[in-house]
Parts: structure tokens; C-alpha cells; sequence
């Protein structure tokens, strides 16, 4: 046997052994005689020992700890649940990646980190008050009545006089609500300063024959040189025959009072809050967030002048906590209760008290919230149909409107404006997405990302770039009907499929394919246009029985020029090459 005998048997061994390789790999098998014509053809090519297949596909698995890599892993076990995924593994991962991220995975990372840099800087501030006076409104609910108000009013202050007033006044408080058997008498007063003798021993005496039932407030101030506040506590003989509580508070930016401390540190002592006191709630709060769903006008309010004069009924007193307050237009100090209009202090300090009995909410804060708009954003990504991430982005936002209305009714806190923002923000990228960027960057028949998406992949463009023009495309599919066009154009892609598994195809137009081949993949792109031209070798079954077609490739592997050139360039190749068709030998 001469050297050529010898080379002839050799090239059919390798063509053989390339045909059984890829007779593997194709959907469907070759039968005998179309084996036989695809041997002899590749041995035409001249070099048949090139068209031995990959063994293993390239693994285009995306970074495993990578957002989009992540979701393109969940995607795949979802379709395999539901028994829509075969063939390789690989080249799906890898398409599912690329449809994650163009569906938009960092996007949705941005918007969260947005949405929690609003959370954490307060900027919703103004937002998260008008929706909480929607869920006030929502949620309206009368006081217990085991507050009740004693109000130095306009009356009071005609009747006694301005603000101070003398302290007999006070210690006939004391006494008559002793005697009327209140539960617990507080003063929004301090009485810091003493006056004179006589009054300031009839309300020590006063103080003393209610033997602990007196709570007075503690404040401080702020010096003007910014050292530490300076406390303002009670004259000693009033001090040690009460007990001390604090009335400090903090207001928002709107000037309602929204938080009430708890043992606010005045100097060394520690102090419990007027909402604890008032509440008869053991053990004391660290703060009382004041729910101004209570309506404050449902709180039982008694004119001081009506206690003194005993114009009342004692049953109106009895076994309940009495808060002893200016209320007065000349002397009191007022703030605003969400939403409605501006009233004394005292009234937020008693619906704080009124929050503690009814069970102080729950702060989740703004993290529930944006973890359900995750969750959103991550079903959105995971469907491929616009209607259903519509549909799940409408339920989205009821699902957070309900915890927002409904945790109120379960005491449990959250803040909103942080997940609405995000949830916008997803909103407007599906509708853009949907109309804009999908149709941009999606083939319309087959769902393939096109050409115009290479531009998204920015993470891939150091790769080589390889181009295949279908010949007659046309008269070969474009006049088929859609579902046949489907199955052909599938059938295309497995066969390219074949030479590069784990490479994204994309279609263009008119018959154009373009997929990228990473530079470190160990795929060889010397032998490939002969062994795409041998795939297609191979008949296409549809609906006129089986056609045969030819086909162009360009590939471009100077990676020295710029990712849209060496893309141009291949596509001009692939588009002005002539057309090779081989012919199965019979």
C-alpha cells in the first residue's frame, strides 16, 4: 500500500469518525446513505482530519457568584422542572444568561441599592407622612378612655387667672383627684422655681397626703455654649415627695411630635417616659412612637375649673390615670397630630400612652418591604412572558399596599417609600423593556437576541467573531408559515450548536447568524467554516419534504481591532463570500 493508499484511508477514517461524532450530537440521526454522502464530503475538503467535534462543549457557564449567574442557574432548574429544557446543559446556562441580563439583573440591583439609599439617607421622609396619614385615616380607632385629660383651659384661666397659676390651685387638684380616687395623677408641669411660702407648701402638702400617686415631668435644656444639656428637675420639696418622669421628645421636620424617649440620661439618672407612666405599662419602653390613628378628639377631657368646682361625676375619675396639662390658647405649646390640626403637646402624649396599651407595632423599618420587591424583580426576570411579569408586578404592588394596610391592623411597622420607588422604578424598565428594548434587542419569531444585542455583551467582546448567511433564505423560510419557520430556524441553530456548544447564537436579518467564541474556549476556528458547511450538508425537513441549502461563513479572528469592526468585518465576509453548497455523494 503506496503513501497515498495510506492517506485516503486515513482521511475516511477521520471523516467517519467526525460524521459518528456528530451523528451524536444532531436531534436527528443521519440515516446510512446521507452518512455515506457526508463522509465523502468532508474528505473533498481536503483536511478531514479538522473536523474531529468537540469533546467536551466550552463552558460559558457565567460567574457563579455573580447576580445574573445566579438567576440564570434558578432559571435552568425551573426548566427542567418543568421538563422544557434539553440538550446541552451548557449552551442552555449560557443563554440563559444573556437572558438575564437582558432582561435586567444588574438593573434590578441598581434600583434596590438605590431604594436603600433612600431607606437609610430618610430622603421618603415626606412621602412615607402622607402614606402613613393614609393608613391613619385607613385605620381610625377611638382612645381606651383610662386617659383622661385635665385640661388648664380658656375656661380654667378665666376663672383662676393667667397662666402660672398659684400653686393652691394645683394642690386643689391633687387633693380633689385623690379623693375622686384617680389612679395616677402626672403633670405635664416641672415646677422647677418656687413662689412663695404658703402656695408652695400647700402643694408639697398636697403632694405628700397622695403619697406616691404624683408623677412630675423632668426636662432639660440646651446651653449656649453646646455642653452637656443641663436637666431641669423639680424643687427639691416637690421632689421628694414624687415621683420623676420625662417629657422628653423628639418632632419631626413637619412638627409633629414622633417619638417619645424612654430613660432619656439626664445627667446620671434615668428617667421613664409620660407615655410609660400614663400607660401604667411595666416595664418601660425604650421609645414610644405615638400611632396617630387614635383619634384624639375620642380622649375624655375635663376642664380643671369643672375638678375644682366639683361639677363632675366622681365615676368620671375614678380607678383611671389623670394627665394635668395646659391646654389654654395663651399658654399651651402646640403641635401638629398627623394629618389633622395642630393641638397641645399633651394630646400626642397621651395617644403615645394610649400606643403602648393597645401594643406598641412592631419596626420592621423599610427591609420586609424591599425584600417582597425583590422578590418581584426576581420573578419578573424568571418569566419570559411580558403578560405574566405584568401580572406579577401588578400583584407585586398589592402585596405591598396590603402589608402596608394590613401590618397597621397587626402591629407591625414598615416603611413603604423605599419599595414603592423600587417597585416604580421596575415598572417604568418592564414597560420600557417591553416596548423598547426587547423589540431592540430580540428577534421577534424565534426570541434569539439579535445583532443589536452584541452591543449589550460588553463582558464578552474580546471574542472572535463568527458569521453564517443562510443561501436563499427567503425562498427557504421566510415564505414558510410561522410555526415551520420556528422549527427550521431551531434546527439551525442546534446544527451551529454543534461546532461551538455553550456560544450564544444571535440572528440578524435575512438568512444572517452571528455567534462569538471566547479567545480562551479552546475552540478552533481554522476548521470551522468546513464543518459548518458538512452540517448543512445534511437535508432540512419542512413542509415541501426535505430541502437542501447552502451556506456562507465569515470569521474574524484579529483581536487587535475594536469588537464593532472585527463584527462588521466578518459579517461582510460571511455576506460577500460565495455560497457553498456540498452535495451528499450518493
Amino acid at each position: 500500500m503506496n503513501d497515498n493508499d495510506t492517506g485516503d484511508v486515513r482521511a475516511r477514517m477521520m471523516a467517519e469518525q467526525a460524521v459518528a461524532r456528530m451523528n451524536g450530537q444532531l436531534r436527528r440521526r443521519i440515516d446510512e446513505d446521507a452518512c455515506e454522502g457526508l463522509v465523502e464530503a468532508i474528505i473533498k475538503t481536503g483536511e478531514p482530519d479538522k473536523f474531529l467535534f468537540r469533546r467536551e462543549p466550552f463552558s460559558a457557564a457565567p460567574p457563579r457568584w455573580s447576580l445574573s449567574g445566579l438567576i440564570a442557574r434558578v432559571v435552568l432548574k425551573v426548566q427542567q422542572w418543568r421538563g422544557g429544557q434539553s440538550g446541552d446543559k451548557t449552551s442552555a446556562l449560557a443563554n440563559a444568561y444573556f437572558t438575564v441580563r437582558r432582561r435586567g439583573a444588574v438593573g434590578l440591583v441598581v434600583t434596590l441599592l438605590i431604594a436603600l439609599l433612600v431607606g437609610v439617607a430618610d430622603f421618603g421622609m415626606p412621602a412615607e407622612v402622607g402614606l402613613q396619614m393614609a393608613r391613619n385615616k385607613a385605620w381610625q380607632m377611638p382612645a381606651s378612655g383610662d386617659i383622661v385629660i385635665i385640661a388648664k383651659d380658656d375656661r380654667s384661666e378665666r376663672s383662676f387667672g393667667s397662666f402660672p397659676w398659684p400653686r393652691r390651685y394645683d394642690a386643689s387638684l391633687v387633693d380633689k383627684l385623690r379623693l375622686m380616687g384617680a389612679k395616677t395623677i402626672s403633670f405635664e408641669q416641672t415646677f422647677a422655681n418656687t413662689s412663695d411660702y404658703f402656695n408652695d407648701s400647700m402643694l408639697a402638702a398636697a403632694f405628700e397626703r397622695a403619697k406616691g400617686k404624683v408623677w412630675l415631668s423632668t426636662s432639660y435644656e440646651t446651653l449656649e455654649d453646646h455642653r452637656w444639656p443641663k436637666e431641669i428637675l423639680p424643687a427639691f420639696m416637690f421632689r421628694e415627695k414624687t415621683q420623676l418622669a420625662s417629657l422628653y421628645f423628639r418632632y419631626d421636620m413637619f412638627g409633629y411630635i414622633r417619638e417619645i424617649n424612654y430613660a432619656k440620661i439626664l445627667g446620671i439618672t434615668r428617667y421613664p417616659s409620660q407615655a410609660d407612666i400614663l400607660s401604667n405599662d411595666t416595664p418601660y419602653h425604650i421609645s414610644v412612637k405615638p400611632n396617630y390613628a387614635i383619634d384624639y378628639k375620642s380622649i375624655p377631657t375635663i376642664s380643671a375649673v369643672d375638678i375644682i368646682n366639683g361639677n363632675i361625676d366622681y365615676s368620671n375619675i375614678r380607678g383611671k390615670t389623670v394627665f394635668i396639662a395646659v391646654t389654654s390658647t395663651t399658654g399651651a405649646i402646640n403641635y401638629p397630630i398627623m394629618g389633622r390640626a395642630r393641638v397641645p403637646a399633651a394630646y400626642s402624649l397621651v395617644i403615645a400612652a394610649e400606643t403602648v396599651k393597645a401594643g406598641i407595632p412592631r419596626e420592621l423599618g423599610y427591609i420586609l418591604p424591599l425584600l417582597v420587591c425583590a422578590t418581584i424583580g426576581i420573578a419578573c426576570i424568571l418569566n419570559n412572558q411580558r403578560k405574566r411579569r405584568a401580572a406579577i408586578l401588578i400583584g407585586g404592588t398589592v402585596t405591598l399596599l396590603l402589608l402596608m394596610f394590613v401590618g397597621d391592623r397587626l402591629r407591625f411597622h414598615v416603611e413603604m417609600v423605599p419599595a414603592l420607588l423600587a417597585l416604580a422604578i421596575l415598572g417604568i424598565r418592564e414597560f420600557t423593556r417591553s416596548k423598547i428594548i426587547t423589540a431592540m434587542t430580540t428577534n421577534e419569531l424565534t426570541g434569539l437576541p439579535n445583532l443589536s444585542h452584541l452591543s449589550f455583551v460588553k463582558g464578552y467582546q474580546n471574542c472572535i467573531v463568527v458569521a453564517i448567511k443562510i443561501e436563499r433564505y427567503r425562498q427557504f423560510i421566510g415564505q414558510r408559515p410561522r410555526d415551520e419557520q420556528k422549527i427550521l430556524l431551531r434546527a439551525i441553530v442546534a446544527r451551529i450548536n454543534v461546532i461551538a456548544p455553550g456560544c450564544v447564537v444571535h440572528q440578524g436579518d435575512d438568512g444572517l447568524f452571528v455567534f462569538l467564541v471566547p479567545p480562551d474556549s479552546g475552540i478552533d476556528v481554522d476548521p470551522m467554516p468546513g464543518q459548518l458547511h458538512a452540517l448543512f450538508t445534511q437535508d432540512f425537513l419542512g413542509g415541501h419534504g426535505f430541502q437542501r441549502i447552502g451556506i456562507s461563513v465569515g470569521v474574524n479572528d484579529d483581536l487587535d481591532c475594536t469588537f464593532d469592526a472585527r463584527r462588521a468585518v466578518a459579517i461582510d465576509r460571511a455576506e460577500f463570500s460565495e455560497f457553498v453548497t456540498l452535495q451528499a455523494v450518493q
